[in-house]
């Protein structure tokens, strides 16, 4: 089936949009070795998971609703993202999970909870 006319400038464009976002890696999750420097005081994690995520450049998806009662713990040093987080969330009953594929990272209930 050959494609002509706008429908092939459409494909051209979509083709190319899809070259140009392969091969960006900005969404890609970072090495497992990384790590960062930390300086998170102990507070509210709504506010606290924020300026952590912001500290180690990664992105982290969670509700506000969810973790508007919780306090995370200080956490000061170089770690990588994950540990810092599993060590801020350790006194909370959430743990922290990481998307394999996208490299973000999110919260949920822990199963001992």
């Amino acid at each position: 089936m050959e494609v002509n006319g706008p429908s092939r400038v459409w494909l051209g464009l979509l083709f190319g949009l899809w070259i140009v976002s392969a091969g960006f890696s900005g969404c890609a999750p970072e090495s497992a070795e990384a790590t960062v420097r930390f300086d998170i005081e102990e507070g509210p994690a709504v506010e606290t998971l924020k300026e952590a995520a912001r500290q180690a450049e990664v992105e982290f998806i969670f509700s506000s609703c969810l973790v508007e009662e919780v306090r995370t713990l200080a956490v000061k040093g170089k770690y990588t993202p994950f540990h810092a987080f599993e060590l801020m969330l350790a006194d909370s009953p959430f743990i922290v999970v990481q998307h394999q594929e996208s490299g973000v990272y999110s919260i949920q209930r822990s199963p001992n909870q």
